[in-house]
């Protein structure tokens, strides 16, 4: 079974690029980590409406949790073979609210003043 669930912090904000079949594609990078300084990288990609929440709803340091499977792809450079390892995510969740986005709601700023009646107040 290939199955991966990673929770960490988008690296750069999510770009969207285009396959030779015309499929929109989303990638990014997360960072994940077991203590305070082992931080472990990971590339990450996603297609249609998951691709969508990613592009749309994160940025750079967003908290997310996602869910898909690892592709490793083999490639060569100047006759050298590289891997390319990459979480193809089917499901992602924002662990936190953006506040300037669509269907997102800021705090109402209170300023603290003082009213004219204040003055009348016997105690």
């Amino acid at each position: 079974m290939n199955h991966v669930t990673l929770i960490g912090n988008l690296g750069r904000k999510p770009e969207s690029k285009q396959t030779k079949n015309g499929k929109v594609v989303v990638n990014c990078s997360l960072a994940t980590r077991e203590r305070k300084d082992d931080v472990c990288w990971h590339n990450i990609s996603a297609f249609d409406k998951t691709g969508e929440i990613l592009q749309n709803y994160c940025e750079k340091g967003t908290k997310v949790a996602i869910e898909g499977r690892i592709s490793n792809r083999s490639y060569e450079v100047n006759g050298e073979k590289r891997i390319w390892s990459e979480v193809i995510v089917n499901r992602v969740e924002l662990l936190e609210r953006r506040l300037d986005g669509p269907g997102s709601v800021r705090p109402a700023n209170f300023e603290n003043k003082q009213d004219d009646f204040e003055d009348d107040i016997p105690f």
